[in-house]
């Protein structure tokens, strides 16, 4: 059986590859987080969001419990924009490539029954590891949206 980590983790970095490329290009207007920041908000959700929850979610999978409940979380905008505007570029864009490399490591050693790790999220629903790499992925196109 084909397990989807290799498509899924070519996808999470085909996606920090995308959001990279344009913020590079990006012209900061002044309005709204600027690129380095935006890299360094998405890093801090792969750390403290994605990670996590599914680190959760395999261990109660492994554990034969119940699956972790979710509510929706993301770091403080101000502590992000505070944190960021001191980063450089390539500082940026390296944390954000070393969060997502770490997602991927961890869903690149998953067996099939690690596939079917699920957590209840109360905006969307029951998620399974699939659903939570599709989340990641949605983010991450919410704030390519914004460097355009």
């Amino acid at each position: 059986m084909k397990l989807p980590s290799t498509s899924s983790g070519k996808e999470l970095i085909d996606s920090v590859d995308r959001l990279i490329l344009l913020a590079s290009s990006s012209i900061y207007s002044g309005d709204g987080w600027s690129p380095v920041v935006i890299l360094g908000h998405l890093s801090d959700v792969d750390e403290q969001v994605w990670s996590v929850r599914i680190e959760l979610m395999l261990a109660a999978q492994r554990a034969k419990e119940s699956r972790p409940t979710f509510s929706w979380w993301e770091p403080d905008p101000l502590a992000t924009q505070l944190r960021y505007e001191q980063y450089s570029w390539e500082e940026a864009k390296a944390r954000l490539h070393s969060t997502r490399n770490g997602i991927v490591s961890t869903l690149n050693v998953l067996d099939a029954e690690d596939w079917n790790a699920s957590a209840s999220h109360a905006t969307f629903g029951i998620l399974t590891l699939v659903g939570m790499v599709n989340q990641i992925l949605i983010h991450d196109k919410e704030h390519l949206a914004s460097l355009k």
